[in-house]
């Protein structure tokens, strides 16, 4: 019996930890390995996108402005020998100005429009709205950084013809600065002169530039100024000429140490979990026989959730009538779990399972009257325009019906964006998008759903149209912001609900689609909530204090489900538009009507261009107060 005992023990120790070990290694280690692809990929794919906002943003002049600078730094360059060059390290600067010529330089105008331009990038990936006559070059906000740490422009050397040194033609952070404040310049901290030679030579990508591909590096690269994942972008001449490289570096070093830290925490785990299942396996075979094991593999099928078992009673003493008591206990559990997944069913008719999860609740038992929770959340709102009417010219029984369809056919559409309906209101409907714990695109999943509903609309239009009835058309306001999530009633009847100024400010935006003659309108803070602006189509359309509120807001107007000839003539027309809302703004009411006059005919179809020649007009003929400020405010809902 010992040895049996101990055979026992030894068989369910090796069993337990090699499961452990293989297990727990092999998942966690993928997780890693996942995660670490994952985080590179997109901030690859980041970095490619700026990259290509970046290249858009160096105009003709700064072209130009590149190419004076060229010519003028090779011919103040101080003479450097081959010799000098080998002592400069990869990654290493080499001045090739005297201190006066690079302050003559640094100071040109030639340079200073670069700076700006490079500093515009850099400031494009901030959260922060910066100015954009003049950009300083600041210390790093720690709270708020931007994703771009640097912004450069490099180009040929006559010193190097191999490339393997380039110059610096500009810097978007060209002084010395104390970013970190600790009061000291540190490494990458010191100031990049224009003229110095940088030593390229492991850094392929900088000459793959200069062969007319945008590179973004596969893996992170270090030097002086820390580690980076850059990417390099040509720079052409009218003409199609290389003249200099772009260069785009955001840092890595936080990514690169979180990485670091989850694998060392992954490890722990690793360990914790051998130690504690050598642990377990050991109580378990000193406390257990052998009809008590066949009793608990029966129950561990239980656990795992196979309600199928049952245990083959074979005597008639304490363990028999456990064994039956087990059985029957697994046939109640059956039972019961069929009508719980029937009420649960019932239940997630009326009280969607995401609000749940929203209130970190697991199943609706766990709800109590007053539960809440406060989180940044963006509403939906949509309603049916001119219902009313509508429903006045058909039956009840054909109004439900027609709801019911409508609701079917929108209803999938949220869902599919990622947000959940947390109310039917009649004709019109209430959407929460809330961003998981990984990725924060409510703002985005919740335009793009928008979006999404107003397309779905047109097609079901077109077959309402070829059956005889009328088409129907929606309006759609969306908002971000925080608001409070929970439950009000009784304790014998309870009712979720959503309140807050975000939710009131979403459902004044729906109702006031209308006035502007458009079907969505956002706010300024989804807009700014918004991960990927690239894949949405906005204009900012007027700024109003909404009926309820004290302050104003922005509001945004979306227009991604224009057809192809609408946002092809709106790329035409945008510039003139938007010069004409900032000369409105500042109360150049005739500057602002010419300008909305060049939008207007641009398209013709823009709704917003022909309000805003109204206005302009009504407030030429009837000039408003000196205290103007552009606010338009909404008495009605």
């Amino acid at each position: 019996m010992f040895m049996i005992g101990r055979s026992f023990k030894v068989r369910l120790v090796v069993i337990l930890v090699l499961l452990t070990s293989v297990t727990s290694g092999t998942s966690l280690s993928y997780l890693y390995h996942r995660n670490y692809e994952t985080v590179w990929s997109l901030m690859k794919q980041r970095l490619h996108d700026i990259a290509h906002t970046g290249y858009y943003v160096i105009e003709e002049e700064h072209r130009e402005a590149i190419k004076r600078l060229v010519v003028e730094l090779d011919k103040a360059s101080l003479p450097i020998t081959k010799e000098d060059l080998k002592k400069v390290n990869e990654g290493n600067l080499l001045a090739s100005l005297t201190p006066e010529d690079t302050i003559k330089f640094q100071e040109s105008k030639d340079f200073q429009i670069l700076v700006q331009a490079l500093r515009r990038i850099k400031s494009g990936t901030s959260n922060d709205l910066q100015p954009l006559k003049y950009i300083r070059q600041l210390p790093l906000d720690p709270n708020k950084p931007p994703q771009l740490r640097y912004a450069y422009i490099l180009a040929k050397t006559k010193e190097s013809p191999d490339r393997k040194f380039l110059k610096f033609i500009a810097d978007s952070d060209y002084e010395e600065i104390d970013r970190n404040q600790n009061g000291e310049i540190d490494d990458d901290e010191q100031s990049t002169p224009i003229g110095s030679l940088y030593n390229v030579s492991e850094q392929y990508h900088f000459e793959h530039a200069f062969d007319g591909k945008i590179i973004v590096n596969e893996e992170y690269i270090e030097d002086r100024w820390g580690m980076w994942l850059t990417t390099t972008i040509p720079i052409l001449d009218k003409d199609g000429t290389i003249i200099a490289v772009l260069g785009l570096d955001l840092d890595a070093r936080g990514i690169y140490n979180n990485l670091q830290q989850l694998k060392l925490i992954l490890i722990i785990v690793i360990f914790g979990m051998l130690a504690l299942t050598i642990f377990i396996s050991f109580t378990l075979a000193n406390v257990i026989s052998r009809p008590i094991v066949a009793l608990t593999q029966v129950a561990e099928e239980v656990r795992n959730g196979n309600l199928s078992v049952n245990i083959q009673v074979k005597s008639n003493d304490e363990i028999g009538q456990l064994g039956s008591t087990f059985n029957l206990m697994i046939k109640n559990i059956n039972n019961s779990i069929e009508e719980i997944k029937l009420q649960k069913d019932a239940f997630y008719r009326f009280v969607p399972e995401n609000f749940l999860n929203l209130l970190e609740k697991k199943s609706a038992t766990d709800i109590h009257l007053g539960d809440k929770i406060i989180d940044n959340l963006t509403i939906l709102f949509s309603d049916i325009r001119s219902f009313t009417t509508l429903s006045e010219s058909i039956s009840p029984d054909e109004v439900y019906a027609f709801l019911n369809e409508y609701f079917q056919l929108i209803t999938p559409l949220i869902s599919n964006g990622g947000g959940f309906i947390d109310k039917y209101m009649g004709d019109g409907i209430m959407a929460i998008f809330a961003d998981n714990s990984k990725n924060k695109e409510s703002a985005d999943n919740s335009i793009h759903t928008a979006i999404s509903l107003i397309r779905e609309l047109g097609n079901y239009n077109k077959l309402r149209i070829s059956n005889g009835k009328e088409a129907i058309r929606i309006g759609i306001g969306i908002n971000t912001g925080e608001l409070i999530i929970g439950t009000v009633g009784t304790k014998d009847r309870l009712s979720t609900t959503v309140v807050g100024n975000t939710v009131n400010l979403a459902s004044r935006l729906e109702s006031i689609t209308s006035k502007y003659s458009t079907e969505i309108i956002v706010s300024a803070t989804t807009i700014a909530n918004l991960r990927d602006h690239s894949l949405v189509r906005y204009r900012e359309i007027d700024t109003i204090i909404a009926k309820g509120m004290s302050s104003p807001c922005e509001i945004y107007e979306v227009y991604n489900h224009k057809d192809l000839e609408f946002q092809q003539k709106m790329s035409y027309s945008l510039k003139p538009y938007m010069d004409g809302l900032v000369s409105y703004k500042l109360g150049l009411f005739e500057e602002a009507r010419v300008n909305f006059q060049e939008a207007y005919s641009l398209n013709p179809e823009d709704t917003i261009s022909k309000l805003y020649l109204e206005r302009t007009k009504l407030l030429i003929e009837k000039p408003p107060s000196q205290d103007w400020d552009g606010v338009v405010k909404f008495d009605v809902k």
